[in-house]
C-alpha cells in the first residue's frame, strides 16, 4: 500500500494536474487515507489543487478561442511570439518591481 502522495503519484496511481483524467476528488480521497500525512503529503496536496484548478481555467480559455487563421507553422510561429512578448512584459514588469537602484549608497 502506498503510505504517501509521492509514492502514489510515482507509481501513477494519481494523476497530476497536467494529466488528462486529473480529479480533485481522487487527490482529496487519497490524502484521507493517508492516517499521519506528512509536510510533503499535504504541500504536494495543496500545490496539485491550485495547479489543477489554475490549468482548468487555462483549458477552459484555450478551448473558447478560436483557432488563428493560416497553416500550422504561421500558427505556431505566432503562439510563440504572443509567448514571447507575454515573458517580456512579465521580466520588465518583475525587474521594474523587485530592482533596486545600485548606484545609491
Amino acid at each position: 500500500m502506498d503510505t504517501s502522495i509521492k509514492s502514489r503519484v510515482m507509481r501513477g496511481k494519481l494523476k497530476e494536474p497536467i494529466q488528462k483524467g486529473f480529479s480533485e476528488a481522487d487527490w482529496n480521497a487519497a490524502l484521507a487515507e493517508i492516517s499521519a500525512p506528512t509536510a510533503e503529503d499535504l504541500e504536494l496536496h495543496s500545490a496539485a489543487l491550485f495547479f489543477g484548478k489554475e490549468l482548468e481555467g487555462l483549458r477552459r480559455f484555450v478551448a473558447d478561442c478560436p483557432s488563428p487563421p493560416g497553416r500550422l507553422p504561421s500558427q505556431i510561429r505566432r503562439a510563440i511570439g504572443v509567448v514571447n512578448r507575454a515573458y517580456c512584459l512579465a521580466k520588465e514588469t518583475l525587474r521594474e518591481r523587485f530592482m533596486t537602484d545600485t548606484t545609491k549608497p
